[in-house]
Parts: C-alpha cells; structure tokens; sequence
C-alpha cells in the first residue's frame, strides 16, 4: 500500500517536470497493489496521468492496469483525534490565551498555519484590509489574529515569503492600526487557544492535500464560530457544504467578501453549521483511516476488491 498525503496534480501538472521524470512517477505508483488519496479530487487527477502514460483506467471500479500489474486506487480522508483537541483546550495555557484574545470584546477573525507558499497567506491579510478599507463601521470591531510558526526557512522562497506576509501586515496595520495580530512560533496551545474561541476561521489555501485546521477549528472551538474554506483544500470535500465558500483563492475581493459573510451570519445559521461540521469531523478516528487502508489491503491478498468504495470527485484541480 502507497498513501499520498499531498494533493495530486493532473497531467498538465506533472508535465511540468522533465522527461522521463512523469512517466517514471506514475509507473512508480503503480508498482502498489493498493493507492490511497485523501480525496476525490487527488484520485481523479492520478487517473488522468495514468491515462497519460498508457494504462487503462477503470473509473468504476477505481482500478487501473499497466503492463501485467493491477493497482487498486481508494481514497482515505485523514481525521483528527478529537479527544485530544478538547483535552488540549481545556488546557491551563490554553485557556489563558483564548482568555486574553477575548479581553477586548472584538470579533475575532483567526489563522492558523504554516508558513507556505500554498497556504495563501498573503492574499488573507490583503482580503481582510480589503474588508477594513470597505466598512468603516468594522474597524474598531474587527480584530485578525494570525498564528503561524516557520516552515522550510533555510529555502530562500520560503524567508521571502515570510517577508512578504510580514510586509501584508504591516500594511494593513497601517492603515487599521491594531487590527491584526500576528504570532510567528510555533505555540500549539496559544493555537488551541485562538481556535477554541474564533468567531470566524479562514482557510483559504491555493491547494492542499487535506488541510487539518480545517477540522481542529470546528472541534475546538466553543461559539459556534464559522469555518471559511477555500475549494483548494481537500478538506472542502467533506466540510464545504457547511463553510463559507472561497471559489477562488487567488480573489482577494472574493475573500473579502466571505469573511464578510461570516462575521455577518446570523446566529442560528452559525449553530446549525457548527454543529454540522463537529458532527463530521468526530465520526471518525486516526485508527479508522489506517483501520481502513489495512483491511483493503488483506481483502485485495486474498483476490477480492477492496471494502472502500472507489472515489468520485472532480478531475485536474490544482493542476
């Protein structure tokens, strides 16, 4: 068995890197009895690079062959332990920070990620100044608090975009001054903290594989707060229907407008999605992801289908 926790590009994507390096990668992947995505989407998008280089894809059944191999293709989305999330909030330290976030009765706009390229970082800060710019009646009610911690900083793309979304803050502080706070360590119980008592929380990643803030946030948090969520994430499968929709993540003004829609969202919506998406998220355990996969696999020795469905899903996003 083979997972891929990243998200899956199409054949536009993987054409991107040199021959024979495509071809060589898929084959690779196929040299497993058994391929698990996190979504839909990811797996639709392998099959067209299979398609790509000459296997037959069987969409129906998820299987594809290439040469005398079989390869069974299955999607498993990753959960969280949310016995351990709620245990983490009630936490001393965690209460302590979500104490101090609230002290100044402001509607609370929070983040929580990596600091990545594809976390789409810059483009949130810049939405929210958008937002600020737009409604004077916000300004003084509206505070972003962003809680990042470093990834990758020996890359040089990597400490320029630190600088970059440095800079977006800045920016917007200039012109809202103490409108947005922004913590760069990585302090899981502040995190916990900001996400137990978010009245709004964007995701909005250009792409990704899963995307986990997108499930700690609904099952941390205790205000019924609203989960913004780009289609980017693989989370959005599961969780979309239930959050505020970014379509486009690169669309700033887009943006804008679902926070907008968030913090507006009257109170009874705000339950019925926040009960929803806890409901989701705590179906499931880590053991039934990896439970699952093992099971497959032990049917799939014994020369029958795997127990899990084949995936459905959109073909080539992110590609």
């Amino acid at each position: 068995g083979h997972f891929t926790h990243s998200s899956f590009c199409g054949p536009a994507g993987l054409g991107r890197l040199p021959d024979p390096i495509p071809k060589r990668v898929i084959e690779g992947m196929l040299g497993a009895d058994l391929l698990g995505f996190h979504v839909g989407h990811w797996a639709q998008n392998f099959y067209e690079c299979c398609r790509a280089v000459g296997a037959t894809v069987d969409v129906q059944d998820g299987v594809v062959e290439h040469r005398s191999g079989r390869t069974w293709v299955r999607t498993y989305p990753i959960p969280i332990d949310p016995r351990d999330i709620h245990e983490r909030v009630r936490g001393q330290r965690a209460r302590e920070w979500a104490g101090r976030l609230l002290e100044d009765g402001r509607i609370l706009l929070v983040r929580a990620d990596r600091a990545e390229p594809s976390k789409n970082i810059v483009r949130g800060f810049e939405a929210f100044g958008l937002l600020l710019d737009r409604r004077e009646d916000l300004r003084e009610k509206l505070h972003f608090v962003a809680c990042l911690y470093p990834s990758r900083q020996e890359v040089p793309e990597y400490r320029r975009y630190t600088e970059d979304f440095r800079r977006a803050v800045d920016e917007v502080n200039a012109r809202h001054p103490g409108s947005v706070d922004l913590f760069f360590w990585n302090d899981y119980d502040r995190t916990i903290g900001a996400l137990s008592v978010y009245d709004a929380l964007l995701v909005n990643p250009i792409i990704d594989g899963m995307n986990l803030v997108a499930k700690e946030g609904p099952t941390a948090n205790e205000r019924d707060g609203v989960l913004i969520l780009s289609r980017g994430a693989g989370a959005f499968e599961e969780l979309g229907d239930y959050a505020v929709e970014i379509n486009d993540p690169y669309d700033v003004i887009a943006t804008a407008a679902a926070i907008e829609r968030a913090i507006e969202m009257p109170t009874s919506d705000r339950r019925e999605r926040a009960e929803a998406l806890r409901k989701i998220v705590d179906s499931r355990l880590p053991a039934d992801w990896i439970e699952a996969q093992l099971d497959d696999l032990t049917e799939i020795a014994k020369g029958r289908a795997p127990l899990t469905p084949a995936p459905r899903g959109e073909s080539e996003q992110g590609s």
